[in-house]
């Protein structure tokens, strides 16, 4: 029996389509991988090196800079644990300021010669925060953009506009519809991590 919604989804036949094109994917329980499973010591700043004849580059670092391993970074980790322990007990959201959350934030305003900065507790949270708080009308976002800003332009319940990736012609014609449609009034946002 097919199991439908009041739309017409059907599960298991996109399950078998999703088969088909081969997209469908399972679980594999830990224990039947764990001989198989690739392990890697920290790469620093170098490439990863698992341990195979082949060469494999890893893109799932957060590391963008290559600044984790970087003596003044550590440093910095190290006195910071010894000033104010290894952390607040929970999230800013929940335990609110800390002297070293105001001090970070004082001095990136200073480097930036800006009035004030806000530190997010990850990139997910900065963006959707910093899209909803600036509330635009109409938000023009890049068809690959990341999940958070996708959500960031959804939560701020404003009018979406996707336009084709890296692609300004398109961005400038999506512009161009929305001003010939006179719906020029109000704020817009462009959008894109790429």
């Amino acid at each position: 029996m097919a199991l439908q919604d009041s739309r017409g989804f059907d599960l298991e036949e996109r399950l078998r389509e999703r088969a088909q094109a081969g997209l469908r994917r399972d679980l594999t329980p830990v224990e039947s991988v764990a001989s198989r499973a690739r392990v890697a010591a920290d790469p620093k700043d170098e490439p990863a090196d698992f341990t195979t004849a082949q060469e494999q580059v890893l893109f799932s670092s957060n590391d963008y800079l290559g600044l984790a391993s970087d003596p003044s970074v550590v440093d910095a980790a190290a006195r910071g644990a010894r000033d104010v322990g290894t952390g607040a007990g929970a999230s800013r959201l929940v335990v609110g300021d800390t002297p070293a959350h105001r001090s970070l934030e004082r001095t990136l305003a200073a480097e930036k010669s800006a009035e004030r900065a806000l530190v997010f507790s990850s990139g997910y949270a900065a963006n959707v925060g910093t899209i909803t708080a600036l509330s635009p009308d109409v938000i023009f976002s890049d068809a690959y953009n990341h999940a958070s800003i996708i959500d960031g332009a959804r939560l701020s319940g404003a009018a979406i506009e996707v336009y084709d990736h890296c692609t300004a012609d398109a961005l400038a014609e999506r512009m161009a519809d929305r001003a010939g449609a006179g719906t020029a009034d109000g704020s817009w946002l462009v959008v894109t991590d790429s």
